[in-house]
């Protein structure tokens, strides 16, 4: 009896309830939907009473002694307008935010991976540059540990590897500021910057660059200026256009064969640094690396021309699945002296030991120094690609600390990479895009800084007439 009294008790408490949700309800469909339609343009009715009806008719479903009423007691805030739509606009500004968290999560992703490849490329060619052109035995005779800077004093500094990468890097965010032929922009861009970097005394210029640039002067158009060569110069400056737009392999084509018949025209050439702004936009995306995916995105994007250079690093991606060291495999390819400056002896190198250490730029970077010959060369374009993987936090902090370079202090090597990334987002062809400033630097401070760079170039080049041989 006192059972039946009770629940007779709830039963009536939650017909109040419920009747007082119904009128809840009511007065919210009349606000949303039927007030608007009777009032002159431009003038707003009341507000919905928002969540009332909702959680009487909740309270309504759980005060029942039913257990189906109970387990339906979330209904009531679909049926009330006031209580459904807050709670649509509460998951609508929760769901912004998450999508406007993994935006800014994306964004710093990309800027990341841009700040990690120019760095990387500069503390990899720093290291390098002291044994630039020393044999492997000679390398391990004159300089036992490598683990460190062997320039000056102890410290690093930068040679054209990274000055290339660097004014690859400008001529994409001076291309980016107006859509209207993008790729035409970074041609002039980068063509002037070449110029200009030749008139700056570098210490260090390519047979094949140097004429290039020199034809550039003399009038030659920017599609006509390179020299038949296969050297490096190209795969120098592709990492940064691979982190930047890998995503779009139709304009990452175009912009590597810019790049590349700037200074060379040989198809080995365009191939290799195509292949290496290629490895630099897996490493910077973080992709599952597939050696015969990787391969047919090259033979797609040349054809049967690519044969040769497909070959090659057919070979390089062999030999890391059987697990051969990146010396090893150098010493089948004929680079036993060291590694020479041909592009199809360089990438597969430098693509040997990405993928042998992957996500490690410390072995990356050691391994292909090891191999001897063009270290700065190689170095440089093997951190490249491991710098955008990894980021400024996965290169060791005291080589960057210990990299002195100037004016292209390691700051604005950091802020340069960022820049660049971002003002590739979003892509050129979506518009018209947004302003990206370059970061501050004293351009005459450069002539200065080469002259006295090349003095201890000199320097080193006589030191290496003295023993230990």
């Amino acid at each position: 009896m006192i059972q039946a009294q009770r629940e007779l008790v709830h039963w009536w408490t939650s017909g109040l309830l419920l009747f007082i949700f119904i009128l809840a309800a009511g007065y919210n469909l009349r606000t949303l939907v039927l007030v608007p339609r009777r009032l002159p343009m431009g003038q707003h009715g009341p507000s919905p009473l928002p969540l009332v009806g909702g959680l009487f008719g909740l309270f309504a479903c759980l005060n029942a002694p039913s257990p189906v009423l109970k387990i339906l007691c979330w209904l009531p805030f679909l049926l009330d307008p006031g209580s459904g739509y807050y709670l649509y606009l509460g998951f609508r500004s929760y769901r912004n935010e998450q999508l406007q968290q993994a935006e800014q999560a994306r964004k710093d992703t990309v800027a990341r991976s841009g700040a990690g490849c120019l760095l990387g490329t500069a503390v990899g060619d720093a290291l390098g540059l002291a044994v630039e052109g020393l044999s492997r035995r000679r390398q391990q005779a004159m300089f036992p540990g490598l683990d460190r800077y062997h320039f000056l004093l102890g410290k690093g500094f930068c040679s054209d590897d990274t000055e290339h990468a660097c004014m690859t890097a400008n001529a994409l965010i001076s291309a980016s500021y107006l859509q209207e032929s993008f790729t035409g922009r970074f041609q002039r861009s980068l063509a002037w910057r070449l110029r200009f970097w030749l008139l700056g005394l570098p210490a260090g210029v390519g047979l094949a660059t140097g004429r290039g640039i020199i034809k550039l002067w003399l009038g030659f158009p920017s599609d006509r200026s390179g020299v038949f060569s296969a050297g490096n110069g190209p795969a120098m400056r592709a990492p940064i256009l691979g982190v930047c737009y890998g995503d779009d392999r139709e304009l990452l084509k175009q912009l590597v064969r810019i790049s590349t018949r700037l200074t060379h025209t040989d198809p080995r050439a365009e191939q290799a640094a195509y292949a290496v702004a290629l490895a630099a936009h897996y490493a910077a995306a973080s992709l599952p690396f597939q050696a015969a995916v990787f391969l047919a995105e090259l033979e797609q994007a040349f054809g049967e021309a690519c044969k040769e250079t497909s070959a090659a690093l057919a070979a390089a991606f062999a030999s890391v699945a059987q697990g051969e060291s990146t010396a090893g495999f150098a010493d089948t390819i004929g680079c036993s002296d060291g590694v020479s400056g041909y592009a199809l002896h360089t990438v597969p190198v430098c693509l040997h030991a990405w993928l042998s250490h992957r996500g490690d730029y410390r072995a990356t970077v050691l391994s292909v120094i090891h191999c001897g010959g063009d270290a700065d060369t190689t170095a440089a374009i093997a951190g490249g690609i491991v710098g955008a993987e990894v980021g400024r936090e996965g290169i060791p902090q005291a080589w960057l600390d210990d990299l002195k370079e100037w004016p292209r202090t390691v700051d604005w090597i950091e802020q340069l990479g960022m820049a660049a990334v971002c003002s590739a987002r979003p892509a050129p062809t979506e518009g018209i895009r947004f302003l990206t400033l370059h970061p501050s630097l004293f351009v005459p401070w450069l002539l200065v800084r080469n002259i006295l760079f090349l003095m201890i170039v000199l320097l080193h080049g006589f030191r290496r007439l003295l023993p230990p041989y």
